[in-house]
């Protein structure tokens, strides 16, 4: 059975009987087998798991894409009840950040003003609010994030090694249709032309991976996949090789080094994320 907590004083009171291993999935809604998949890990880690929905507010810089967030509330709830999650918490913003939990200054650079942190400013202020804020309610010994935000990760990464040394972040791989298309809340704004076209990206990462391993530099390997893009009428934002976790550029693949491709990009509208972690 689901038991949902609306306020900070439900969790506060309630909190103590969850015992001392707690695992914690916290997510915006609009729930699909990407965030069943971390449920399941969460869960197969340690049966009792908490699941939040909340559109937090503070991520958003451009009002139209909180507007438009799509919200499936009775799915959602539907969806935890039978992948067999005990305990939800869905605050409102007045009732999370009325009380106003004080977080210290974390420091995540150069995250902060980099890639998504760049694209989209005072994001990453956001996440670290409401992270903070469920982390100190909640008090979870383990916390499941999915690969697919792969900055987000590297932020979380930090708040966890700052602020809470004994929780354990848990990484889950990204869950993709059989296209290879990365599982997303935004996929339902794209046309089955599109979802075909966004499909691309995934494969495009895997080639330009191929390349850098057999000894192409990343400027080279991505010129080859310009045309690609284009021919798919997929706008880049970036795509560059990274070195973790701190996302600095590089220009060659390293295979002592711990690196990704990562992807944003713009098409029908939709802005969609990617990455590809190269082992």
């Amino acid at each position: 059975m689901l038991t949902i907590f609306q306020t900070r004083e439900e969790i506060q009171a309630y909190r103590h009987q969850l015992g001392d291993d707690l695992a914690f999935v916290p997510t915006m809604g609009a729930l699909h087998r990407g965030h069943s998949s971390l449920l399941a890990s969460a869960m197969e880690h340690n049966p009792i798991t908490m699941c939040s929905i909340f559109v937090n507010p503070l991520q958003f810089g451009n009002v139209n894409d909180l507007d438009t967030y799509p919200k499936t509330l009775e799915a959602d709830i539907d969806l935890l009840g039978k992948e067999g999650v005990r305990f939800l918490f869905m605050p409102t913003p007045e009732d999370l950040y009325g009380a106003g939990v004080d977080s210290p200054k974390i420091d995540i650079a150069p995250l902060h003003d980099i890639y998504e942190g760049k694209m989209r400013p005072g994001h990453f202020d956001g996440v670290l609010k409401v992270l903070y804020t469920f982390f100190h309610l909640i008090q979870p010994n383990h916390v499941f994030f999915g690969q697919k935000d792969l900055q987000q990760c590297m932020v979380v990464e930090k708040l966890i090694a700052q602020c809470f040394p004994m929780m354990e972040l848990h990484i889950c791989e990204t869950v993709r249709e059989e296209s290879g298309l990365a599982m997303s809340s935004r996929n339902t704004r794209l046309s089955e032309e599109g979802k075909i076209h966004a499909a691309q990206i995934f494969k495009s990462l895997n080639e330009i991976g191929g390349n850098l391993d057999n000894g192409m530099d990343f400027n080279e390997a991505f010129n080859l996949s310009k045309e690609h893009f284009a021919s798919c009428r997929i706008e880049i934002e970036y795509l560059d090789l990274i070195n973790l976790p701190n996302m600095d550029a590089a220009s060659h693949r390293k295979k002592e080094t711990r690196q990704a491709l990562v992807f944003a990009g713009v098409l029908e509208g939709v802005r969609l994320i990617d990455n590809v972690i190269l082992d």
